[in-house]
């Protein structure tokens, strides 16, 4: 069986420290539906001195009626 996997990001700078993110996923497999899943989310950065931590978070939809995908998830970076 063959998997074929699509995915795309648009990042906008909506200011120095905040972006807007879109993120999209296609799965296809042979004999199976495919998948397709939206992530709209955000990311923030705090700068303190010579260190920078950005949160974020998203909220990844599936548009193919699986709704056992949707979620949250939240990440941290340093």
């Amino acid at each position: 069986m063959a998997t074929v996997r699509c995915t795309s990001g648009v990042v906008w700078l909506m200011t120095p420290t905040v972006n807007l993110l879109v993120e999209g996923v296609w799965v296809g497999q042979d004999g199976t539906p495919p998948v397709y899943v939206l992530n709209p989310g955000a990311r923030f950065a705090v700068n303190t001195g010579a260190l920078q931590i950005v949160p974020g978070f998203s909220f990844p939809v599936s548009l193919s009626g699986h709704e056992d995908a949707d979620a949250v998830l939240f990440y941290l970076s340093f």
